[in-house]
């Protein structure tokens, strides 16, 4: 079975706290406000820039930074529609801060990922998230003790080598997307 690094429950419940006075706002179904809500899969974030991905090795846990960054699943009415973006500001659990709330495909997809892991990993990787932005590509990185996979949770519909809902090795993950498009942004 799958793990993630825990984080205290008094951080925990700053986060949910957060959540739960942001959200309303920003919603755009005032339906969901309806339905009970509750804070489920939480991951560390980790980056993996455009300039490390060419670098000549096979594991990403070579490559991968952490950003001190978390993300967390919000389940409403028992199904996973937003997702929430927190860093600690300090070194109390009050605080730290919600800096992003996404709604709706964005969490669906890391749902779909976690689903995919918990019904064919049988091993017990410690799983983070692996944002990869010069891609578009978010990930649920699974670190082994020898071997890292990766199952993609986000990617662009473009994209020819990857495929959500799959399980990449490390090194197929990384030599797939050498061969991907970079997104490329304004220049002034």
């Amino acid at each position: 079975m799958a793990r993630t690094e825990k984080l205290p429950d008094a951080v925990l419940d700053t986060v949910a706290s957060q959540i739960g006075s942001l959200y309303p706002s920003l919603t755009r179904d005032p339906n969901l406000l309806q339905q009970p809500a509750e804070l489920a899969e939480t991951f560390s974030i980790w980056l993996l820039r455009a300039e490390d991905v060419i670098k000549e090795t096979t594991r990403i846990s070579n490559l991968a930074l952490n950003t001190g960054r978390w993300h967390s699943q919000v389940r409403i009415g028992g199904k996973a529609l937003v997702a929430a973006r927190s860093v600690p500001l300090g070194a109390d659990p009050k605080d730290w801060q919600v800096k992003q709330i996404f709604e709706g495909e964005f969490a669906e997809g890391v749902d779909e990922a976690i689903k995919w892991i918990d019904e064919h990993v049988t091993d017990d990787p410690l799983v983070r998230v692996l944002e990869v932005p010069a891609f578009q590509i978010t990930a649920l990185w699974l670190v082994g003790d020898t071997e890292d996979h990766v199952v993609v949770a986000r990617v662009p519909s473009g994209s020819t080598y990857l495929q959500r809902s799959k399980l990449y090795s490390s090194d197929e993950f990384l030599q797939a997307l050498r061969k991907e498009r970079l997104i490329v942004g304004i220049h002034p």
